[in-house]
């Protein structure tokens, strides 16, 4: 959480969960008190707890792959280490992008840009069969840990509410969020 505190686990706080007869959901917070070191937090001298700090750090680690290498991960909220994640997330995108054009992408922002998309993706699965998958492989070796972007603006150009002639549109929206 802020390298003192470690939360883990799923806590989505909904109806469904909250019902207790759907889904269930379970964490659990850590606190290693006893064993304090001097850390950063936005470039600030930091008290972490060794624990929580550790397990970030690893876990950066993993997420950005070799690009860890390529930064401090002392500081989680350092501009470097925001603009070496964003970095990261950008380049995955387009690679997974480029070679797998999967969905939901921010590239698709309509109903008819996602009917293009599919053709799009169909013809580059095709061609990918016929090279032998060697251009794949190529081109995923340049993919650093596991990071890529959310797709925020996916089918953003369309009125996704249901007309008052599908039947989500007489259920309460509540039941949606």
């Amino acid at each position: 959480v802020d390298d003192r505190h470690i939360l883990c686990g799923s806590a989505n706080i909904n109806d469904r969960s909250l019902l207790g007869k759907n889904d269930s959901e379970v964490a659990v917070v850590m606190t290693d008190s006893e064993h304090r070191v001097q850390s950063k937090m936005f470039g600030k001298t930091w008290e972490a707890f060794r624990a929580a700090r550790d397990m970030r750090v690893r876990l950066y680690s993993m997420h950005l792959g070799a690009a860890a290498n390529a930064v401090d991960l002392s500081d989680p909220c350092s501009p470097e280490m925001i603009a070496r994640w964003q970095q990261v997330s950008e380049r995955n995108t387009q690679v997974y992008r480029e070679l797998f054009m999967c969905f939901p992408d921010d590239q698709v922002r309509s109903w008819e840009s996602y009917e293009e998309w599919e053709v799009l993706q169909e013809e580059k699965l095709d061609d990918q069969e016929h090279d032998g998958g060697v251009h794949v492989e190529e081109k995923l070796s340049t993919v650093n840990g596991h990071l890529v972007q959310f797709p925020l603006r996916f089918l953003e150009d369309e009125d996704l509410c249901p007309t008052w002639t599908e039947k989500e549109y007489h259920v309460d929206r509540r039941v949606f969020t």
